[in-house]
């Protein structure tokens, strides 16, 4: 307590300075005005509109210090919002952090390796903001505003990320794991997924518009209703991944792994997407498209042989009848 006490007397020391020597020369004017010879001067004074010009300087010199002083707000502003943050860790609740982080990312200040479990941040503002290995999982940010924010190597599992906007964020290497991360009606619209680890996620109704998911994993993740259009999925992992119906026009499926990936009802996809992934033998899809990519083959290969004499067939058959029932 006393050092924030004297820290705070640095630095408003010029302020104090200030005012005492404003204060106390009204004091001596007021107790002197009337008293030869400072009467006279008082009054000469007044006359020569000196008492003007000195509020008028007055009011310049505070501007002046009020500037001055600026860097000196600022840092104790965002000592004040850091010790908020802080102090809130460990509690769901939001504990002013919402406000807090707001005014850091407001004034460019990093929020790299923040640590915020379990925190309550629905409908924060963060856009742009720097949060790289960042730990936020089980946080709900559900209608965050996260546009072009920089989430590498972020914790993220078990986040609830519903309606949020992370359009054009990066989360390269960010760890999306788990069935209980939900990020249905997410906007990750031409966001840079590369690398991330969207494993058993919940991506149902997601806009994945023009998306960067190369390298991505999201083996078993529930993708339906997600759009996908325009997607670059090289080399991501889908295996055991729902993708019906899903939205796969123009899509890059070079390399990806489609094992077991099911893309039955799959919207805007043609057997060339298909057949520039590994294993798309091994995923499901609806008959139609089974046909077009040769897995089954089609009924005009199908040719029904009749008997040379289909007469003589059925003579055949009813002698065996009748013997049979001879015997018996």
């Amino acid at each position: 307590m006393r050092e924030r006490l004297r820290k705070w007397i640095q630095d408003f020391q010029e302020w104090i300075i200030f005012a005492l020597i404003f204060v106390l020369s009204i004091v001596v004017i007021r107790v002197f005005e009337d008293k030869p010879p400072f009467k006279s001067i008082v009054e000469s004074l007044i006359s020569s509109k000196f008492i003007g010009t000195l509020q008028d300087l007055s009011i310049l010199a505070a501007v002046i210090l009020y500037f001055r002083e600026t860097p000196s707000r600022k840092k104790q502003e965002h000592y004040e919002a850091w010790r908020v943050i802080n102090s809130a860790y460990g509690q769901r609740a939001s504990g002013g952090r919402i406000q807090a982080l707001q005014d850091l990312n407001n004034d460019g200040i990093s929020l790299a390796g923040l640590t915020a479990e379990k925190a309550y941040l629905a409908g924060i503002n963060l856009k742009g903001a720097d949060l790289r290995d960042a730990n936020l999982e089980g946080t709900n940010l559900k209608n965050a505003c996260l546009q072009e924010i920089d989430l590498r190597n972020a914790n993220l599992q078990q986040a609830d990320l519903r309606y949020a906007n992370l359009e054009g964020a990066n989360l390269r290497n960010a760890n999306l794991q788990g069935q209980s991360t939900n990020l249905s009606y997410t906007n990750f619209q031409n966001a840079y997924l590369s690398h991330a680890n969207f494993q058993l996620a919940y991506l149902w109704s997601a806009n994945l518009q023009g998306a960067d998911l190369s390298y991505a994993n999201l083996q078993e993740a529930d993708l339906s209703y997600a759009n996908l259009q325009g997607a670059n999925l090289k080399y991501a992992n889908f295996q055991g991944a729902d993708l019906s119906p899903t939205n796969l026009d123009q899509v890059n499926f070079q390399g990806a792994d489609l094992q077991n990936a099911d893309l039955r009802d799959a919207q805007n996809l043609n057997p060339e997407q298909v057949k520039l992934a590994r294993n798309w033998e091994y995923a499901k899809y609806d008959e139609a498209l089974q046909m077009q990519l040769g897995l089954i083959p089609s009924h005009q290969n199908f040719e029904v042989i009749q008997p040379e004499n289909s007469d003589q067939g059925h003579n055949l058959f009813d002698s065996q009848q009748s013997q049979l029932s001879d015997d018996f």
